[in-house]
């Protein structure tokens, strides 16, 4: 019911008496919807249209070989990942990219000229036979820079997926703290960060609003003992 002021800050109901005002009001705001909506088309179409992509991997550096051995199990075929972040703060997005057995998980610096450079030895973060998944950048110490986290496959057999462990493992989770000059360091240990579980993926945020991020992490596997299929890490600070 539409309202219209009395005085200051008085308001009041008023009646609308004419329905044939209504039904024309809504044939107009149909007609002038349907109009938008076509103009929208119109200027959009030319922008997607438009749109291609070219393949410049070799081009820019990006070259690199995932595989698993001879007798690789479902989880190893399904581990992987790529991580896209900013880590020496210089403007451009870096990869990182985990190997399976192919070799050491591998760190590509953005050069900012459409090239990349392998630095995960000089970084520190050249993770060799580790069954690596789900890399991800974030600043888990809101120090200003990024740092990484890798997850991994743990469990000694390849087929089991853990089933049945239920001792804490850091196995080859990695943890590194970004140190501001293009090198990462190993915290693992103090961060109190265990898993019993083959990881998977991890999400950041600040889940309880105490202005640092907390970790979720999911895991993988049968017969799994109960909240192990998931872990919510709180950050303490």
């Amino acid at each position: 019911m539409p309202s219209h002021r009395q005085g200051e800050n008085m308001w009041s109901r008023a009646r609308v008496r004419c329905h044939s005002c209504l039904r024309r009001c809504h044939r107009l705001v149909l007609a002038a919807l349907a109009d938008v909506a076509l103009s929208a088309l119109e200027c959009l179409t030319p922008a997607w249209a438009s749109w291609s992509f070219t393949e410049v991997h070799e081009s820019a550096a990006l070259v690199y070989e995932h595989r698993y051995d001879a007798t690789p199990s479902a989880a190893d075929w399904s581990a992987g990942g790529v991580a896209a972040g900013d880590y020496d703060g210089d403007g451009w997005v870096d990869l990182y990219v985990v190997r399976g057995d192919a070799g050491a998980n591998l760190l590509f610096r953005n050069r900012g000229d459409g090239t990349f450079e392998e630095v995960g030895a000089r970084a520190g973060v050249d993770l060799a036979g580790a069954r690596s998944t789900g890399p991800t950048f974030a600043d888990f110490d809101g120090d200003g820079h990024l740092d990484l986290l890798v997850l991994a496959l743990l469990c000694p057999n390849k087929v089991s997926y853990c089933d049945g462990v239920q001792k804490p493992q850091t196995g080859t989770v990695k943890l590194f703290r970004n140190r501001g000059d293009g090198t990462f360091t190993d915290v693992t240990a103090q961060s109190g960060l265990r898993f019993t579980r083959d990881s998977f993926s991890a999400a950041w945020g600040d889940y309880d609003l105490d202005g640092d991020l907390d970790l979720f992490v999911t895991h993988w596997g049968d017969n799994r003992p109960p909240g192990s299929s998931e872990h919510l890490w709180r950050n303490n600070g």
